[in-house]
């Protein structure tokens, strides 16, 4: 099992191809397909996620739409732009006090789901 589909079983809590095409309302055939498959197109994983209350960020991952270098690049920079400016000198103020003088891809995951 791929890490797509692993992400697919585990999102969906191991529905059958009917139950999620239902949910999501596309035919089962379709959702078949993907589950046999490496992947399912970027707008039918991120519907599956939203059905499902998942991250559609993980789906996407798995799914071979992103990397984690992508939201390294683009997601870390929109989420330091749209930060309040209270959190980025805690951050900053923590690092320094620690010792830490970096972050890291975990943490960077965990402040998109917070």
């Amino acid at each position: 099992m791929n890490t797509w589909q692993q992400w697919l079983d585990r999102t969906t809590e191991g529905s059958s191809a009917r139950a999620i095409a239902h949910r999501i309302g596309v035919h089962h055939t379709t959702v078949s397909r993907w589950m046999n498959s490496n992947t399912a197109p970027c707008g039918e994983i991120i519907r599956i996620a939203r059905a499902y209350r998942a991250d559609p960020v993980d789906g996407m991952i798995s799914g071979g739409w992103l990397t984690e270098q992508d939201l390294m690049n683009g997601g870390l920079r929109n989420a330091v732009r749209h930060a309040p400016t209270a959190y980025l000198t805690e951050e900053l103020h923590e690092r320094v006090v620690t010792g830490r003088m970096s972050g890291g891809f975990d943490e960077l995951r965990r402040a998109f789901r917070s």
